[in-house]
């Protein structure tokens, strides 16, 4: 093999090497939360990237493509100072002028060194940085499906066809889960808000509403799981043990959820309208997934946490608030595109079901009551200064700005429909309620477990609204938590009945104890 040859190897294998590094070293410590899937982007991006720099490199000059590699390291670990030393007010700087130096000095001791050589030691030294990764990134590639949340409902689900319907005749069906969208005890109670004419005029539309649902469980991942599965996750607990903290199971099951399969199998086109969580950002299973994120249509998929954490530890965390491309402007300028489309998707020869995860009224708020986009997001954390009192009154007007948005959806998917368009299912439920002051800067380290009674109401009160094609017969104690909404629904597409599950809750340790379950008293439910 030529020197060009063996130069052109090493610096290649070095320069995956650094890309398998820095996407290594995000995702070990977030291996509980990911799935493989999600690392294969970022990967295929940046290496992309980097051979692109590489080509540009070798026509200038060998020793800078040889060099190349190093300055990758010093591009993806330029914060890692500042995550380090947190309390510098510049730490981006100082770590970018650390990093700069230190990359100097090595180039400068370089400067005679065979480039061939220079790739090579480099090969060596990256191939041992991403080997403290292996382990826990392993874990990734091994995981298995879920367990069955429920078998009734999945034996139920497997029997159905579309050759047991109309489909000329089955309804377009738009569930939008609001994530944190309180009930009406907690809004008042709590908030100082009465909702009481949003309620009403849903009623007034057709929607059965039960104001003070209660959810099933306290978060999004355990919520949804639950809620699209109908059923709850006891074979979670005799699957993973009660302190097992791996989140990825829970995300399998709402993306291969029975209720998306049930919809498939009646002959729906399934749409994913997902949010910057992993959880629902991106669908394999759907035949859409409708992410609006950037407005020039390079993209439509969503920038995913993971793929944030990565650029916020690379120059962009000075050159741009990486942040704010999850919190900011953009975001709300997202979520409105996003409302936007919910009035008019649908209403075509095939029916749709779209699953749409909304953060609103979510923190952080980024628009006013009246829909404006705030210039930087608010996310009211005491260590920012702002009490806990201004969030509860920009939660109130996030709220008002949601629900003005969600009538207007409504009525808009009506009217398209008024000269014999295709019927609508559309549901409105929410996946949790806020969290209480006690935990709303906690982070991971939430334990909901300690909440005090009153917290936890708070926790665990909700929404849940159907409007099921004009029929309202269903009783509003049906929607006393969300865990019989799809035995509801497809009783109606089907005409086919299904046994109910009893409306309980539960709730969990914390993040390091998911499937460590406790049933809550009866007399907490809304």
């Amino acid at each position: 093999m030529s020197s060009t040859s063996r130069l052109v190897l090493y610096t290649v294998l070095a320069t995956v090497l650094v890309v398998a590094a820095s996407i290594g070293r995000v995702a070990a410590y977030n291996s509980d939360l990911l799935m493989l899937y999600m690392l294969l982007r970022p990967f295929v991006f940046l290496t992309s990237a980097c051979f692109l720099v590489l080509g540009v490199a070798f026509l200038i000059n060998k020793r800078l493509f040889s060099t190349a590699p190093l300055i990758f390291i010093g591009v993806f670990y330029f914060s890692f100072l500042a995550a380090l030393i947190p309390s510098f007010a510049h730490g981006n700087w100082l770590s970018g002028a650390l990093v700069t130096g230190v990359l100097g000095l090595i180039l400068f001791t370089l400067r005679n060194v065979e480039p061939v050589e220079i790739a090579k030691k480099s090969s060596l030294f990256l191939a041992a940085m991403v080997v403290p990764f292996v382990y826990p990134v392993v874990g990734i590639f091994w995981l298995a499906a879920p367990p069955v949340i429920s078998q009734d409902f999945k034996k139920y689900v497997d029997a159905l066809s579309a050759e047991q319907v109309d489909r000329e005749q089955l309804p377009d069906v738009i569930y939008i889960v609001p994530d944190r969208y309180a009930s009406k005890k907690t809004l008042k109670n709590v908030y100082g808000v009465d909702n009481g004419k949003f309620y009403a005029d849903l009623q007034q539309r057709g929607f059965i509403v039960q104001s003070n649902a209660t959810a099933n469980y306290p978060t999004t991942a355990h919520s949804m799981s639950s809620t699209h599965n109908s059923g709850y996750l006891d074979e979670f607990t005799a699957r993973y043990g009660a302190g097992s903290g791996r989140a990825q199971p829970l995300y399998s099951a709402i993306e291969n959820s029975l209720a998306q399969q049930a919809m498939r199998r009646l002959g729906y086109g399934f749409v994913n309208a997902g949010s910057w969580w992993d959880g629902t950002r991106y669908n394999r299973m759907a035949d859409v997934n409708y992410g609006t994120y950037l407005e020039d249509g390079f993209s439509r998929m969503l920038v995913s946490e993971l793929e944030a954490i990565i650029a916020a530890n690379t120059p962009l965390a000075v050159m741009l608030d990486v942040k704010e491309v999850l919190d900011g402007p953009v975001e709300c300028r997202r979520i409105k595109r996003k409302l936007d489309w919910l009035g008019q998707v649908g209403n075509q020869d095939k029916p749709v079901f779209v699953l749409a995860h909304m953060t609103i009224p979510h923190v952080p708020i980024v628009a006013d009551g009246d829909g404006n986009c705030f210039p930087k997001a608010r996310k009211f954390y005491p260590f920012l200064g702002k009490p806990h009192s201004d969030l509860k009154k920009a939660y109130a007007e996030y709220l008002r700005f949601f629900n003005k948005e969600l009538l207007n959806i409504f009525d808009r998917q009506k009217e398209r429909r008024a000269n014999g368009g295709r019927g609508i299912v559309f549901v409105v439920q929410s996946d949790e309620g806020p969290y209480p002051k006690k935990t709303a800067t906690q982070g991971r380290k939430k334990t909901i477990a300690d909440l005090s009674d009153p917290d936890l109401k708070t926790k665990i009160g909700s929404i849940n609204a159907i409007y099921m094609n004009g029929d309202n017969s269903i009783h509003p104690g049906e929607l006393k938590t969300p865990i019989n909404n799809w035995r509801l629904i497809l009783e109606r597409l089907t005409g086919k009945p299904l046994k109910h599950e009893e409306h309980k809750v539960y709730i969990y340790k914390d993040y390091a104890a998911l499937y460590d379950f406790r049933k809550v008293r009866p007399d907490l439910l809304n």
